[in-house]
């Protein structure tokens, strides 16, 4: 628990010690236990969030996915990486994406709607308001 919340506080700290487990498992080092490991990458790409490092939040978002893990938030740091790295194609199709996993999430559908609105896309914006 004293580990925990000191790596709260240091999130460099926090994704080093995340990313090495992920990456042992990977190079298989160690034998990860599942749940272990899917927090690890979880963990991994909520704190790359929040130090803005787009590559590995979808790197590992995606692995979430591939693994049956790829729950709303994870499909929302997905989204908000691809969006602040302007990875506008692949942020719609992530969107699309996550709107077929979780289709009674609002904020997918809204961030598609907007942005089709913005870019004078009524047709399109108008398809996923339906």
């Amino acid at each position: 628990m004293f580990l925990l919340m000191k790596l709260k506080k240091d999130m460099n700290t926090a994704f080093k010690f995340f990313d090495m487990y992920v990456k042992l498992s990977e190079k298989e080092l160690i034998v990860p236990v599942d749940t272990i490991l899917n927090k690890c990458y979880y963990n991994s790409a909520f704190i790359a969030n929040e130090v803005k490092n787009n590559a590995v939040v979808v790197d590992y978002g995606r692995k979430l996915v591939e693994r049956g893990q790829g729950s709303e938030s994870v499909d929302m740091l997905i989204c908000q990486a691809l969006q602040r790295a302007e990875n506008i194609d692949e942020w719609k199709e992530a969107l699309k994406e996550a709107i077929k996993r979780h289709p009674e999430s609002f904020f997918f559908y809204a961030a598609l709607i907007d942005h089709y609105i913005a870019h004078n896309e009524a047709a399109k914006a108008l398809k996923y308001a339906d």
